[in-house]
């Protein structure tokens, strides 16, 4: 009752500061209308700066996708933008999270907290692990290099990833439906309805399902690995009587499953662990290691099922011009997973973990109308996100547990269930905008203070016939941090014509401090994250804007960069959240559209970057791997692994490594075709290809080096011209490219390497139906 009565008062404390703030501009003149897209349609309206723009004339790297580039490529959700977009890869490794210009989070810890922002309708989405969902009612998705947390609530230091879905509307009665079908049982089916209620109210309700068989063959279980399946329900309202107020509100819920919860193959033996050999028995089935291994050898069920849901409210009142916004938002998060360490015949620990999160957000935006001297959206930010974690990971540890304590007995690392609670708590305030000096030089000015505090704690509970692999179990663990910080962008934008427009801005991005839980701890933390950008880019329309070409140099240098550190201390060793001392992200990016016919659009984009670390003291890799681990007596030196004298403390400095999942080249390439055959009959073609070169899992560890893949997929349909219905067959992995996410290291088989399975490298054929009416 108290925390809902805190979070009403500065609700309402924020919307009498903005109203106050909005009095003086009641007599100022209307906004102009956003600028419309070209007649090519090429150039697309998007909503980068929280205004309504074109792409072309917005100073900001962004790079937007429709609903209908969405459909035809059959792709299903918003990890698959990465065969989409050259700037975007997902992170399979460490944490499951978007990476802008090979930038990311890398973690599975709950405490973390998304690198690149995942913005859905304006509500920021917290939650680590969880950047899942359906494409069913999207309009529009963009993305947005670089940080952008003058404007876009919390922590989007490398980027964002920002979804806007349809809206319903009182102008008609309608129904969308869609349902493709393909190799492996891949099943994406959604529907939606529009419908007119009253004068001004309307309302949408959406449905949606996914599903895919997996391919991974287990003899030991006698059958594939790798199913994933999902349905999800949204149900919306808009209420737009008059044209100075809007009410829009938004509840959805979502239930996916994917089986086991971690798909691994041997990539390599290590040498075993004691009496367990090596592979930990999968040579007993015929496994054979290597890098084309697509054999797995779990042999105990595994899985990870999420429920994912919540709802917001945006209410939007036009103030003489002015725009004044309140967007409120709850989002709920619980995940039940059963894991099994190593993925193996042989089970050293296995157990079931459970996470609930839920998260809180209120924000006011106060927006100015367009063309004015001072173009600027202010805002107020508060968020707050609390997450509980059970888990007990406990096994036979190949036989030591009987040993030790008797048959039936199993032994964990903490000595029983560890229970987490993670606590984060913001608030922001925040002005971003432009001041324009003629009609040509304008001058980009933005800041955002935030104060974060976070609080971790964590206690192991004693379980039955469980023991602690130390013989003692885990003492409580606490800490709390708290940090002020300003982060800020400016720059100049200057329109030479028309068609040509030039900029350069200069940005701090910040992503705030994180208290860790760890067993006997009181102080540990992970430092906040900061980096210092810079971006020049020049956008361009030729001939009479039918090709648009467009020109991005950038460079990012981040400080104590939040990821996963390999800790060998742990038993068994395991990642944990830390900081990197630093690294910087360089390169250029190339974007062009050319429709050199009105049925035909050509698309190439390009990213050249070179992400390195310029200061990580990582853990040592395991000498029994492939490639050897060289050592070193010079604390300074870097690539060799240096053991601190009178301790078994050791490191690599990896400052020149790549840092993890960052492809230094990145290439997509596309044509669409559209083409009426009379008797109300259109035809269609498209066609993409991405190509990807070569990163690492882990850059101080030359070991997990995953070499690079392209991919082509084709959609070729048939439909009416007015958009009623149209059938079509598609291919994604074209020509059935193997390819894996990452490399990991064997968990208990030291020196030994896995495979991370990606379900999207086999081709996948089918056919598809979409209609509206």
């Amino acid at each position: 009752m108290t925390r809902g009565l805190t979070r009403s008062a500065f609700s309402l404390a924020l919307t009498t500061s903005l109203i106050a703030l909005a009095h003086p501009a009641l007599a100022q003149d209307t906004p102009a209308a956003p600028a419309e897209a070209t007649d090519t349609g090429l150039d697309i309206v998007v909503t980068a700066t929280r205004r309504a723009q074109r792409q072309q004339d917005v100073p900001i790297a962004v790079t937007a996708y429709s609903a209908e580039e969405l459909v035809k490529s059959s792709y299903k959700n918003p990890t698959d933008l990465q065969y989409l977009s050259p700037s975007v890869q997902v992170s399979a490794s460490g944490g499951i999270g978007f990476n802008v210009r090979g930038v990311g989070t890398n973690s599975f810890n709950a405490a973390t907290e998304q690198t690149v922002g995942l913005v859905v309708d304006g509500v920021v989405y917290g939650f680590v692990d969880d950047i899942g969902g359906d494409l069913s009612d999207v309009s529009r998705v963009e993305v947005l290099r670089g940080p952008q947390g003058t404007q876009f609530g919390k922590n989007a230091s490398a980027g964002v990833v920002s979804i806007s879905t349809e809206r319903p509307t009182t102008d008609s009665l309608y129904s969308v439906g869609h349902v493709a079908y393909g190799s492996y049982n891949d099943t994406n089916a959604s529907y939606r309805v529009n419908v007119p209620i009253a004068d001004g109210l309307s309302g949408m309700l959406v449905g949606s399902y996914q599903n895919r068989d997996g391919w991974a063959w287990n003899p030991v279980k006698g059958k594939n690995e790798g199913d994933s399946s999902q349905f999800g329900i949204k149900g919306k309202l808009r209420f737009a009587k008059t044209d100075d107020f809007e009410a829009y509100i938004s509840v959805d819920y979502r239930r996916s499953k994917i089986t086991p919860n971690f798909l691994s193959t041997y990539r390599a033996l290590g040498i075993g662990a004691g009496a367990v050999p090596p592979g930990f028995g999968i040579l007993n089935y015929g496994i054979v290691a290597g890098p084309e291994n697509t054999q797995t050898g779990i042999s105990s069920e595994s899985f990870r099922t999420t429920r994912t849901g919540g709802g917001s409210i945006e209410l939007d009142y036009k103030l003489g011009g002015y725009t004044l916004t309140s967007l409120t938002a709850y989002r709920l998060l619980v995940k039940d997973a059963y894991t099994t360490l190593g993925g193996t015949p042989i089970v050293y620990a296995e157990g079931p973990s459970h996470t609930r999160s839920n998260q809180f957000s209120q924000e006011l935006r106060l927006t100015s109308p367009g063309g004015q001297l001072v173009d600027f959206v202010a805002g107020l930010y508060y968020y707050r996100r609390h997450s509980k974690d059970e888990s007990l990971l406990s096994g036979p540890f190949g036989g030591l547990a009987e040993l030790l304590h008797g048959p039936g007995a199993r032994i964990s690392f903490s000595g029983g269930r560890d229970n987490t609670v993670y606590t984060v708590d913001s608030a922001a305030a925040y002005i971003d905008g432009a001041v324009n000096l003629t009609d040509k030089l304008h001058i980009i000015l933005g800041g955002r203070f935030t104060h974060d505090s976070s609080k971790a704690t964590l206690f192991t509970e004693p379980v039955a016939n469980v023991y602690a692999i130390g013989g003692t179990i885990n003492g409580p663990g606490q800490s709390s941090v708290k940090n002020d910080d300003f982060s800020w962008r400016a720059g100049v934008k200057y329109d030479v014509s028309s068609d040509i427009m030039a900029y350069f801005t200069a940005a701090r991005g910040y992503k705030g401090p994180l208290a860790i839980a760890v067993a006997g701890s009181t102080a540990r933390v992970v430092n906040p994250e900061t980096v210092n950008s810079l971006e020049a880019g020049i956008k361009t329309a030729w001939f009479d804007k039918k090709m648009l070409l467009n020109l991005t140099l950038f460079r990012e240098k981040f400080k104590n960069f939040q990821t996963s550190v390999l800790d060998t201390s742990l038993v068994p060793p395991g990642f944990v959240l830390g900081n990197a001392g630093g690294l910087k992200s360089q390169g250029v990016e190339v974007e062009m559209s050319v429709k050199p016919v009105h049925a035909l659009t050509l698309t190439a984009n390009g990213t050249y970057q070179d992400a390195k670390f310029t200061d990580f003291k990582a853990s040592c890799y395991s000498a029994a791997e492939p490639i050897g681990l060289p050592v070193t007596t010079d604390p300074n030196a870097t690539g060799a692994c240096y053991t601190i004298p009178g301790t078994s403390t050791s490191y690599i400095q990896a400052a020149g490594r790549p840092i993890p999942n960052a492809s230094k080249w990145n290439v997509t390439v596309a044509a669409s075709y559209t083409q009426p055959v009379g008797g109300g009959l259109a035809v269609d073609a498209t066609a993409n290809y991405l190509y990807r070169s070569d990163f690492y899992t882990n850059g101080a560890d030359p070991n997990t080096k995953v070499d690079g893949y392209g991919i082509a997929n084709v959609n070729v349909g048939l439909g009416a011209e007015d958009g009623s219905w149209r059938v079509a067959a598609f291919a994604r992995n074209l020509f059935d490219k193997y390819y894996i996410s990452a490399i990991e290291t064997g968990i208990f088989d030291t020196g030994g390497l896995v495979n991370v399975i990606n379900p999207e490298a086999r081709r996948t054929i089918g056919v598809m139906l979409d209609t509206r009416f």
